[in-house]
């Protein structure tokens, strides 16, 4: 007898109230240590290149002001560093991690479950419905968008009659240009091809330490820390996308034009090219 119902739960960690957990321990110690070594976070901002508003929330805990998981952890390196504290431990267990996304199944339960009762169908025969469902509708419209046999002959009669007229017409009535209008008629003027760049080739160079996000054509190329005086070249046929966790410490050259700073230093930024 085939199961149609099934008690299993999915039970999914929350990254998110993790890294918030985390985060609650790690800003009391390095607001004690600033606070007990007598800096303020001007002085921390200019010395580390941390801007004060990400300083502040690290000493908040406040995470939604703070940049992606990754870059988090990389700034708590930094500022930990500064401050000579041993809480290595305490980053290390930092989750990284981004909880899954899910997509809405209300439309599923109206389909299988219209009285809205509290039943948990089996996955499996859910896709061989949608298959079904899937298969008809193809079908239908397939045979919506399929012509008559009478419209086909029609319109080929309609063409024939069409071209004959117009033969007709050209033999009974030809026409020549004239000397003046064959003199007076304007000469084309070709235009000069514009060139476009193929590709988007961008040149990376670390003026400062940053964190750096590389999506190239829709994946993921690069996610980790540029320290000062690398460069690094990529090459993106359609889209190149770059998120910098200290954006003024990066110098971007596309198609070895004239680099340019992101943004300023210890700013969070993200730019996207296109072809």
């Amino acid at each position: 007898m085939l199961k149609l119902f099934t008690d299993q739960k999915n039970v999914e960690v929350d990254y998110n109230q993790l890294r918030q957990e985390e985060l609650d321990r790690i800003s009391v110690l390095l607001q004690e240590k600033r606070q007990s070594q007598g800096w303020d976070i001007e002085s921390v901002s200019n010395k580390i290149h941390i801007t004060k508003n990400v300083l502040r929330a690290i000493e908040n805990a406040d995470l939604y002001r703070l940049p992606e998981p990754v870059f988090i952890k990389e700034l708590l390196k930094k500022y930990s560093d500064f401050l000579e504290i041993n809480i290595e431990e305490n980053i290390d267990n930092f989750p990284i991690k981004k909880n899954k996304k899910y997509k809405n199944k209300s439309s599923y339960k109206s389909i299988i479950n219209p009285l809205n009762l509290n039943i948990n169908f089996n996955s499996k025969y859910l896709y061989i419905i949608y298959i079904a469902l899937l298969f008809f509708s193809v079908k239908s419209l397939n045979e919506m968008l399929q012509p008559t046999p009478f419209t086909t002959q029609d319109s080929i009669e309609n063409q024939n009659l069409n071209s004959q007229s117009e033969e007709s017409t050209i033999t009974d009535n030809p026409q020549t240009p004239s000397q003046n209008e064959t003199e007076n008629s304007t000469i084309p003027v070709v235009e000069e091809n514009i060139s476009h760049p193929e590709q988007l080739k961008v040149n990376l160079k670390a003026q400062d330490d940053s964190w750096v996000r590389v999506i190239i054509d829709g994946d993921t190329e690069f996610e980790g820390i540029l320290t000062k005086g690398t460069e690094r070249e990529w090459v993106a046929k359609r889209e190149f996308t770059i998120r910098a966790g200290n954006a003024g410490g990066l110098l971007i050259s596309v198609n070895e034009e004239t680099p340019k700073q992101i943004g300023q230093l210890g700013q969070v930024e993200e730019i996207t090219l296109n072809l």
